[in-house]
């Protein structure tokens, strides 16, 4: 997450997804992780995209910093 970066509160029921959205101008793009990995894929890219375009990213439910709840999906 660059130092300008917000992490908004994203629910999904009683859980909370990890999110980050790095400020830019124009149209934001969404950044989404395959399985099994989380939204630290996009490290290495992240800085070469900070500044031009807002940048949305987060963490699908039970992987990398997002909630993990039991008998849902499996744990990273």
């Amino acid at each position: 997450m660059g130092p300008a970066a917000e992490a908004p509160a994203v629910s999904r029921g009683p859980y909370r997804l990890h999110t980050d959205i790095t400020p830019g101008v124009g149209l934001p793009v969404l950044l989404m992780h395959g399985f099994p990995d989380s939204s630290r894929l996009y490290d290495r890219l992240l800085p070469h995209l900070e500044g031009r375009m807002p940048v949305v990213r987060f963490d699908f439910l039970g992987w990398g910093k997002s909630d993990k709840p039991r008998g849902e999906v499996a744990p990273v």
